[in-house]
């Protein structure tokens, strides 16, 4: 069972979307990276693509992020959140339509946590290629991260301005922690 682990929600079971895309960051992932994160959450504003479940996003709501943006194309996904989100006493902004098509038009706004968890098998190497590194200066702000969740046999060869500060694995999944410089 998925679960919020800590914060205002902590405890609280999520519920998840079935089918082939739908694959939710295990419990153990989300708590050691939430630990590695501890106060760079609170009061951020959180950026989360391929939503999913929303795990990420409540979570840091949870734990005292100001404000949490989810972006899911898939309806079962949608509506798994906006009933996460209810069953936490939360509250996000949900825009339901694909990450690009998000990407393409976002002006304006800028977080300071952004949380990538693409489909394992939609996007795979080169990673680099992934259309969020093209917008991603123009969306986090300064000394922010993006959280990007990928296959651990799939390499994530950025360059200048990016700055991979750190990549942790667990299991199958690597998180690598992307700074723009």
């Amino acid at each position: 069972m998925l679960r919020v682990i800590a914060g205002s929600a902590g405890g609280i079971f999520l519920q998840a979307a079935k089918g082939p895309d739908v694959r939710p960051t295990q419990d153990r992932v989300k708590q050691s990276l939430f630990s590695a994160l501890g106060e760079l959450v609170i009061d951020a504003e959180i950026l989360d693509l391929y939503a999913g479940t929303g795990a990420l996003g409540i979570e840091a709501l949870s734990r005292g992020a100001k404000s949490a943006t989810f972006v899911e194309q898939n309806s079962k996904c949608i509506s798994a959140i906006k009933e996460n989100l209810k069953r936490c006493h939360l509250e996000g902004t949900l825009s339901a339509q694909s990450v690009e098509k998000w990407l393409h038009h976002s002006e304006g706004k800028n977080y300071d946590l952004i949380f990538c968890d693409p489909p394992y098998h939609q996007f795979k190497e080169p990673l680099q290629n992934h259309p969020l590194w093209t917008h991603a200066p123009s969306l986090l702000k300064p000394q922010g991260f993006i959280l990007f969740e990928h296959f651990f046999k799939h390499s994530l060869d950025l360059h200048s301005p990016f700055e991979i500060t750190q990549q942790k694995r667990y299991g199958d999944t690597t998180i690598s922690w992307v700074r723009v410089e």
